[in-house]
């Protein structure tokens, strides 16, 4: 096995850093309909049970992000259902004045995955 070089290296860290990186919620544009395509449950000290959304756009452009408890909700409600979860991201919005909240629609369609099948619990 040949060794890497430090530009080989430092290319390869910026490949990894960007499969791995998160969008945020303010980062996704607006109007835009994404597909959820995965959903992995994170445990996390601080905030407890997280849930990481895989999703795309209509474009194939993939994005990491993490779901809002509403959204998961929602989605767990259509469990042992065959259905498409699609949503469009409404920004934040402020709830009872102090808190920020993600804001979304998001729809179930007839489709060939059950949603039992997204959810990838660690």
């Amino acid at each position: 096995m040949a060794f890497l070089t430090i530009s080989q290296f430092k290319t390869q860290v910026e490949v990894e850093k960007a499969e791995r990186k998160v969008t945020t919620w303010t980062e996704l544009p607006e109007e835009v309909v994404f597909n959820i395509t995965s959903i992995t449950e994170k445990i996390s000290e601080k905030y407890g049970a997280c849930f990481l959304l895989e999703i795309k756009d209509s474009s194939g452009t993939e994005f990491k992000i993490w779901g809002p408890a509403r959204m998961i909700k929602l989605i767990e409600d259509n469990l042992g259902k065959r259905k498409s979860a699609f949503f469009i991201s409404l920004g934040q919005r402020r709830y009872n004045k102090t808190k920020i909240v993600n804001d979304f629609d998001i729809i179930f369609q007839d489709g060939d995955v059950l949603i039992d099948d997204l959810f990838d619990r660690l």
